[in-house]
């Protein structure tokens, strides 16, 4: 493949380079048997500048006809320099001015880190409580009822597909009643995540569903296993209650004793595909009146059910101690 560069533009053939100069012969001999057929009529033109540039013409195009009969292709590269987006994303709920905190502080680290940011960088401001949305420092509230750290992120991930995002920062108190682990969705990002903690960061009393590791597809009438994470703070001494329901069946209850503070547990859990189709899991965990987020006491799940099991015959010519251990 040859090449050839004008500055931005690029115009390339799928041949050898020494097909071009086949093309300027072939433009060479059009030129010399229109020349030698016609000259005797040309005599008679009176200018002698048009003798001279008839036969340039004619090899001309006759060198482009052949060149073109290459499939020659016309490329145009253009540079644009754009700068990377970071994506400020502000909790905009009660509990960031529930510690001493004033909304008017809040704007003004915001705007102080806008403006710091838009040097190298294209800044977005996303708030969210309720609903995230795209806005500007002077339209925080610090009024929502609902922290969806969750739902948050994966709006922000949605608003910048193919787009040139460098980072997100998330400003936050660090404490959400609604959606799910926002560590959940934070893992699926390809850009970094730079948390800056402000308002009310203190740890309330909390128990739920961390995560559920499952096989998305079992066989009927096939044991699938369930391994299920268990997260609590601020409870130790307390006893709670775990409950796993397959298609609203009971299929385990245990009882969970918490023994510190920041506390963890799993629980291996098989369960049995009697259902052909989405199989429901549910886990639900005790809530307890102390707790502000009982949105994570309980998680839901969907395990495809398929009947793949097949007869296979083995036929031989005669009995075999090979067969029988198939």
């Amino acid at each position: 493949m040859i090449i050839i560069a004008l500055l931005n533009w690029n115009i390339s053939i799928a041949y050898p380079w020494w097909f071009v100069l086949l093309c300027l012969l072939v433009g060479a001999a059009y030129a010399a048997i229109l020349y030698y057929k016609s000259k005797d009529s040309e005599r008679f033109v009176e200018y002698k500048w048009v003798q001279i540039l008839l036969p340039i013409l004619r090899f001309l195009l006759g060198s482009i006809l052949a060149f073109l009969l290459l499939g020659p292709v016309l490329k145009y590269a253009g540079f644009i320099t754009q700068k990377p987006i970071i994506a400020v994303v502000v909790d905009d709920s009660k509990s960031m001015i529930q510690s001493g905190e004033t909304l008017e502080t809040i704007s003004k680290q915001v705007a102080d880190l806008q403006i710091r940011l838009s040097e190298k960088y294209e800044v977005d401001i996303i708030s969210y409580s309720n609903v995230p949305q795209f806005t500007t420092v002077d339209k925080l509230t610090a009024a929502g009822s609902e922290t969806n750290i969750s739902q948050a992120l994966r709006y922000t991930k949605e608003q910048y597909v193919n787009q040139n995002l460098g980072g997100v920062v998330l400003l936050t108190d660090g404490i959400y009643n609604g959606g799910s682990n926002p560590s959940f969705v934070a893992e699926n990002y390809k850009v970094p995540i730079y948390t800056i903690g402000l308002g009310d960061t203190t740890v309330y009393a909390d128990i739920g569903v961390n995560n559920v590791s499952h096989n998305s597809l079992a066989y009927l009438g096939n044991e699938f296993p369930l391994r299920i994470e268990v997260k609590a703070t601020k409870l130790a001494g307390k006893q709670a209650n775990m409950q796993v329901l397959l298609n609203g069946s009971t299929i385990l209850q245990k009882s969970i004793f918490i023994d510190k503070e920041n506390f963890f547990y799993e629980a291996d859990v098989v369960a049995k595909a009697q259902k052909l189709g989405q199989n429901k899991v549910e886990v639900r965990l005790t809530t307890f009146d102390n707790e502000k987020n009982k949105g994570n006491n309980a998680y839901t799940l969907y395990v495809d059910v398929i009947d793949g099991k097949k007869k296979v015959a083995i036929w031989a010519e005669a009995p075999h101690p090979d067969l029988g251990m198939l």
